[in-house]
Parts: C-alpha cells; structure tokens; sequence
C-alpha cells in the first residue's frame, strides 16, 4: 500500500536542491563542455583520414561540417534537458514542500544488477499493486539487512521528483526469488522498469528470466 504525504522541505533537502538547480547561464556549461568533447574525438578520425587519403581530402569539410550539426544537435538536447530539471527543482524550491511516500510491503523479488545502476527490487506492496526500486543506496541496506522492508519511505522532491531520501522503518524483509540482471540491450531499448514505477499485475510471473514479459502480465498505472 502506498500514502503519500506532504511536508515542509527541511534547511538540508534545501541545499541539496540548490546544488541541483543551476541558473540558464551555468546550465550551458555540462554541454558545452561535452560538444567540445565529441567534436574533438569525432575530429581525429576525419583529419587522419584526409592524412593518408588525398581522394578523401576535398570531403573534409563535408565531414567535419557533419560532425559539427550532430554535435549541435546533442548539445541542444542535453542543454533543453539540463534546463528542464533546473526549471522543475526551481519549482520544488518556491514551492518548498518535499513528498514521503510511505509503503507497506508483503514480499520482495531482487534483481541484479545492470552495469552499475544498482540492485532492482520488485516490490509486492500490501494492497496488491506492485513497485519497482532500484539504485545503489540498497548496497549497504541489504548488507545490514535492512532491505527489503516491510515498511518504508521514498522521499521525493514533488515537481522533479529528485530523490531527497530513503528509510527503513520496519521489519527486514526476505526475497523470495532474485532474478538475474535486465540486459544491457534491454535497457538501451527503454524496456525495463524505471525506479519508481508502479504496477498491477501477476507478482509471482515475475519470477521468470524471461523479459520483457507477455502483453497484459504487468500494467503500469503511474
């Protein structure tokens, strides 16, 4: 079962969203820095290719003009997506409300780790639906035997839902099944769970290596 609440942002969850909220100025920075990046390493490959190819010499400029739109283009993305959360947190900081969400937990599948994004849990809550966790903040938890929980919270920054913290607040919970890890091509093709996705469906067909599941097992419905 889920409960959501709202508080006031303490002074802490604060000045961790300030870190997190450059101004537009600051915000050109990350891709500007990044595009400089890739249009030098995409570069090298042009100029030694001119080097020992006289035939290739009069495409240089075609190349490298190329290489500087597809850079353009990134830049852009990652400076509208920089913008976007710098914008949301601002949000968050006017608004100066911080969301706990509490859950009631009857049962706990874990999944493996993907590269290094974490250990996955899908989470059977008490009234039935179904949540999916996962980030490396569940190392030291599981360690102490802490996680799973049958009771938790996930504190959240409400706008741009920026993580603010994470508590254990009653029993240890043993796994019933731990899953082997998502692929990496699953991840890249966007098909596996995201943290924080909330489901209705079948908990224990979970269980089965195969992924991404049939059509229908799992529904979303946030």
């Amino acid at each position: 079962m889920e409960t959501i609440i709202r508080r006031p942002l303490t002074e802490e969850e604060k000045g961790y969203l300030l870190a997190y909220a450059p101004s537009v100025f600051k915000a050109l920075w990350p891709p500007l820095a990044s595009g400089a990046f890739f249009f030098l390493l995409l570069s090298i490959p042009i100029l030694l290719f001119g080097k020992y190819s006289t035939a290739a010499r009069p495409f240089q400029p075609v190349l490298f003009g190329a290489a500087a739109v597809w850079v353009l283009i990134q830049m852009v993305r990652f400076y509208n997506d920089e913008r976007n959360r710098s914008r949301d947190v601002r949000d968050d900081l006017l608004r100066g409300e911080a969301e706990v969400r509490q859950y009631s937990a009857v049962a706990a599948i874990r999944v493996e780790e993907t590269e290094d994004e974490g250990t996955g849990f899908f989470i059977q809550l008490s009234d039935g639906k179904i949540l999916y966790l996962r980030g490396q903040q569940f190392y030291d938890l599981e360690d102490q035997r802490r996680f799973p929980n049958d009771r938790f919270e996930c504190v959240v920054a409400p706008t741009s839902k920026w993580p603010l913290g994470f508590e254990c607040t009653g029993d240890y919970l043993p796994v019933s099944y731990s899953r082997s890890a998502f692929t990496s091509s699953d991840v890249k093709r966007d098909l596996t769970p995201c943290d924080g996705d909330l489901f209705v469906g079948d908990f224990d067909a979970l269980k089965s290596e195969d992924w991404p599941l049939s059509p229908g097992i799992l529904k979303r419905v946030n």
